[in-house]
């Protein structure tokens, strides 16, 4: 029988970070659902949609073993997609107030954490503080 072992905190932020995601392509995915009575803007969904197919391919990028050892493509895909989200809120915010908060603030603020939580794993997983102390040189002897 296969021993259980607990996951390395590498792995926490990965499945962290997965989850995040994966929320947040739900709720965005959740825009192309909206019913369409003719008074919102056709681009609502499509945005969104759009979007949601991007935090997809992030966690794709999870799992491909040439992308997982540094996550800088995740985290691309992560940001990325949080600034579009975050220009499309502000376009629709006064349209669709309720909408664009499901679809668009929320899932732009978990895939920031998302990528944040995937920086700091990174980082701690290469031993290198978050803030880094600069060395003075000495002063060379004459």
């Amino acid at each position: 029988m296969a021993e259980l072992t607990r996951p390395t905190p590498a792995n926490r932020a990965d499945y962290v970070s997965g989850t995040l995601l994966t929320l947040a392509a739900v709720l965005c995915a959740g825009a192309l659902f909206r019913e369409g009575d003719g008074t919102g803007p056709r681009a609502f969904g499509w945005i969104a949609g759009v979007v949601a197919l991007d935090f997809f391919a992030a966690m794709i990028g999870f799992w491909l073993e040439p992308l997982r050892r540094r996550h800088g493509f995740v985290r691309a895909l992560a940001v990325a997609g949080a600034l579009v989200l975050a220009a499309g809120g502000l376009a629709y915010s006064r349209m669709l107030p309720g909408f664009t908060l499901l679809s668009y603030w929320i899932p732009a603020a978990l895939a920031m954490l998302a990528a944040v939580r995937l920086t700091r794993a990174h980082r701690e997983q290469e031993g290198r503080p978050v803030h880094v102390r600069v060395r003075r040189r000495p002063e060379p002897r004459p």
